[in-house]
């Protein structure tokens, strides 16, 4: 494990994917008279919103598929992907309520520390993959060749 996380890809994964699991067990939702909702909730129930037009719970699997694509070293198209999931989750300030059941919406009075979390979920997958494919991947490349007329050519 200690050589595992010695690899600057498993680690630019294990930080974003520890803030995304700080995300599921902090409160996300705050309501000015209802107990705050955890971040573990609006990943499981948030789909329903999609019935409302409220997309920010699509920037979960885009963040999926951008975790995979930075497994396998597709550092521009992780990067690509975790952009549109911060564009999508930051649709969130614009979400006005929560919905308990089909009755009605609760009103949301503030977003809570689990949304922060989140985000930077998001952000560190964006950065590290970003150093990932222009600071790590050049001075890990392949050995550059000999030139042909080096050492091998003296006698």
């Amino acid at each position: 494990m200690r050589n595992l996380l010695r690899q600057p890809r498993c680690l630019a994964l294990a930080a974003s994917i520890a803030c995304f699991v700080a995300a599921c067990c902090s409160p996300a939702l705050l309501f000015a008279h209802d107990p705050p909702v955890r971040g573990i909730t609006t990943l499981v129930w948030g789909w329903w919103g999609l019935a409302k037009g409220d997309f920010p719970w699509l920037a979960n699997p885009i963040y999926f598929g951008a975790l995979a694509l930075a497994w396998k070293k597709k550092y521009l198209l992780a990067m690509a992907m975790s952009a549109v999931a911060i564009s999508l989750g930051l649709r969130s300030l614009q979400v006005k309520e929560w919905f308990y059941s089909e009755a009605g919406g609760t009103p949301i009075a503030a977003l809570g520390i689990g949304f922060r979390f989140w985000i930077a979920s998001f952000a560190v997958l964006f950065v590290g993959a970003a150093l990932l494919q222009w600071v790590v991947r050049p001075r890990t490349g392949p050995p550059a060749q000999p030139p042909p007329w080096g050492s091998s050519a003296r006698r």
